[in-house]
């Protein structure tokens, strides 16, 4: 299992959705961090977890993470939990 410590963004470059779900977190300033497919260092990452389409918005709790996928969910959580 990855470790994630703090509100991380999957995105692709160019990737409308991504940009979507970008601009929902700025619009709250929700902290995160981005980590781009196209940056070659963060392949793996995306290995590991099996991602195999963006966004993807990964939540750390207690034990492990939150994946929630796709902007339309993220901005439902974005909801939920900050608004």
């Amino acid at each position: 299992m990855i470790e994630i410590n703090e509100i991380s963004l999957l995105t692709l470059t160019n990737c409308p959705h991504c940009h979507t779900a970008k601009i929902l977190l700025d619009k709250y300033k929700i902290k995160y961090r981005e980590i781009n497919f196209d940056n070659e260092e963060n392949k793996e990452i995306f290995q590991k977890l099996k991602i195999n389409h963006v966004p993807y918005l990964l939540v750390p709790k207690s034990e492990g993470y939150d994946l929630i996928d796709g902007d339309i969910n993220i901005n439902n959580w974005v909801k939920k939990h900050i608004v």
